[in-house]
């Protein structure tokens, strides 16, 4: 019996689609949604570049679009399939191989990024669950994302220490260039900004479940992806959603020794993230983003900090502010403390259950009531200098750019 027979039968969004028999030596299965990619094929070709590893690759292209999209997307779709499929026939054969499929009139209800990683990723469990390989690796990506040569053998590396479930890989939004206005990229370097600002503040109070949730750039098990329920239908935030059930699990890490190269595009696909904020920041044509204040991270470093002293104890709000307290008490913290000290009979049990209980999106909620109360939301310039200044980092030039390198040379050091 296969690994992950319980979850192809009872959980996949559809059936199978690729029927060639899978490779013995497969070790790492790309999935890509797509939808009005212009740019397809320069992703491919990207990927195509890559060195080999000792074992071979799949990738899964998801071609998607809903029963409510018009017939010009239809259209741009069957367009884009025929154009990934010559383009599959006419490159020579490599240790990877690559699969295309078109999905069309998929219920407005659920059509969207989530469903189609789903369906792309669900097939790759597939694949392993085929030759019984649970270690198997699947990997998110994004059809308008490049990779460096190293993409494959440093995910390789990093999935040959067993102990490892999963990884944010590390990534640059182009920043400068010709393909797009000097507004686009520099609200892409605000963007990024935020980014790297929010998870290393989160990193600074002693999060440890502060890791980089971006939908082009991590890699998961296959048994992890099936025991954790698989891909979720969200039609934004997926990614962010699902990743966070995979780091409370831990063996979660950074892989750094590669780059990941995400468009700095507009989009108004989603209602959040990367493309729309960069698509309001140029429609405001106010080129600047506003984010949580340094100071409203600062009472949580203080109540994390006090972790170990909640072992086996009652609750002591003793040092914490009143903002917070006010919080933890409309969290009813004391009966969850409670709860996690009836149930773990070790100190090191009790931090992994605590933080898995005052998990991230807790931790977002009162970031998002205390921006209301106390600390007003700022530019993430602020934030970003505010966070530097903390952790001793000279800084020779506060624009933007100087801030995004300091922040992606700490990102690189994880």
């Amino acid at each position: 019996m296969s690994f992950a027979n319980k979850y192809v039968e009872n959980q996949s969004f559809c059936d199978s689609f690729i029927t060639d028999s899978v490779d013995e030596s497969l070790k790492i299965v790309v999935t890509i949604p797509v939808y009005i990619e212009p740019n397809i094929i320069e992703c491919l070709e990207s990927l195509n570049s890559c060195n080999p590893i000792d074992g071979t690759v799949e990738v899964i292209i998801v071609i998607n679009s809903s029963e409510k999209d018009s017939d010009e997307v239809r259209n741009f779709n069957v367009n884009t399939f025929n154009e990934i499929k010559n383009w599959i026939s006419s490159i020579e054969t490599t240790f990877i191989k690559y699969y295309v499929h078109l999905v069309e009139n998929l219920p407005a209800k659920h059509a969207g990024v989530g469903l189609a990683r789903k369906i792309a990723m669900d097939e790759a469990l597939r694949r392993f669950n085929r030759i019984n390989r649970p270690e198997g690796v699947i990997t998110g990506y994004d059809a308008d994302t490049l990779c460096r040569s190293n993409y494959f053998t440093s995910l390789e590396t990093f999935f040959n220490d067993k102990s490892k479930r999963g990884a944010s890989i590390y990534f640059e939004h182009p920043v400068y260039g010709t393909d797009y206005s000097n507004e686009v990229y520099e609200s892409s370097a605000y963007y990024e900004l935020y980014l790297r600002y929010y998870i290393n503040a989160l990193r600074y109070i002693g999060h440890p479940h502060a890791f980089h949730c971006i939908g082009s750039a991590y890699a998961v098990r296959a048994i992890d992806y099936s025991a954790q329920g698989g891909m979720n239908k969200r039609q934004a935030g997926e990614d962010f959603y699902f990743l966070q059930k995979i780091i409370a699990q831990g063996g979660f890490g950074d892989i750094t020794d590669t780059v990941l190269s995400p468009s700095s595009r507009l989009s108004d696909r989603t209602p959040f993230g990367t493309g729309r904020s960069i698509a309001l920041m140029c429609e405001q044509h106010e080129i600047d983003y506003n984010t949580y204040a340094f100071e409203a991270f600062l009472p949580l470093k203080t109540l994390f900090s006090k972790v170990d002293s909640y072992y086996k104890a009652q609750v002591n709000y003793e040092g914490l502010s009143s903002q917070l307290v006010n919080y933890l008490k409309s969290i009813s913290f004391d009966e969850g403390v409670d709860e996690i000290n009836r149930n773990c009979k070790s100190p090191v049990v009790f931090k992994d259950k605590f933080f898995k209980y005052m998990n991230i999106f807790k931790v977002l909620k009162y970031l998002n009531h205390a921006s209301i109360c106390l600390y007003p939301k700022e530019s993430v310039r602020i934030g970003a200098l505010k966070l530097l200044k903390r952790k001793n980092i000279e800084i020779d030039n506060s624009s933007v750019y100087s801030l995004l390198n300091i922040l992606r040379d700490m990102d690189k050091q994880a």
